[in-house]
């Protein structure tokens, strides 16, 4: 009987006694599961010598580490396939303090779009409208930078058909050929006649 058989046959025979240190043990862990704090912090995700580490806390000193995150609630598809994702974006517009210059902030100067715009308080704004909006530009652009390409390569191919065309509509020189061609061709073909027959 191996080791494995004989927990199973001991657990059976005492059901209740097992079950009853099963739940101590998870009421343990879960008391020490509270007492955990999540981070964020950089160092969690790679080492403090990697290069990565290095150059996020470049950025960090650069920019500030200050973050406000903001939640918006919803269905994702109700807020990222509808007219949602242009106020999405226009929050994050609003939250960078970024406006079109020839327009008047969201609410007027007094407003809290207003006072961002005229503060610039905030560095870099990251949200899933800022990145459905920059992810559709990038795809825009590939698929004309490819629609160009081979438009451009209709064209090589079409110039080179033309040209393929013109030569073969050009006159081409006549194929009779010269009285002194004919005389030689006729005794080449005699000699030829001759040589066989003897």
């Amino acid at each position: 009987m191996t080791i494995f058989e004989r927990i199973v046959r001991a657990a059976a025979r005492r059901p209740a006694r097992v079950l009853v240190i099963v739940a101590v043990f998870a009421a343990v862990g879960c008391a020490l599961a509270l007492r955990l704090e999540p981070s964020a912090a950089t160092d969690t995700l790679v080492g403090r010598g990697a290069d990565t580490y290095k150059a996020t806390e470049r950025y960090r000193e650069k920019f500030g580490d200050h973050s406000v995150i903001v939640l918006v609630r919803g269905q994702l598809t109700k807020l990222l396939l509808t007219s949602n994702l242009g106020r999405l974006i226009g929050l994050e517009g609003c939250l960078s303090g970024n406006k079109p210059a020839d327009q008047p902030a969201p609410g007027g100067a007094g407003s809290p779009c207003g006072r961002l715009a005229a503060l610039k308080p905030v560095k870099v704004v990251y949200g899933p409208g800022t990145f459905a909006n920059a992810s559709a530009g990038e795809i825009t652009d590939q698929v004309q930078a490819r629609m160009q390409s081979k438009a451009a390569e209709a064209d090589r191919a079409a110039q080179g058909r033309g040209a393929w065309r013109a030569r073969r509509a050009s006159p081409r020189p006549s194929r009779t050929s010269s009285p002194s061609r004919r005389a030689s061709s006729s005794t080449r073909s005699s000699s030829a006649t001759c040589s066989s027959s003897t």
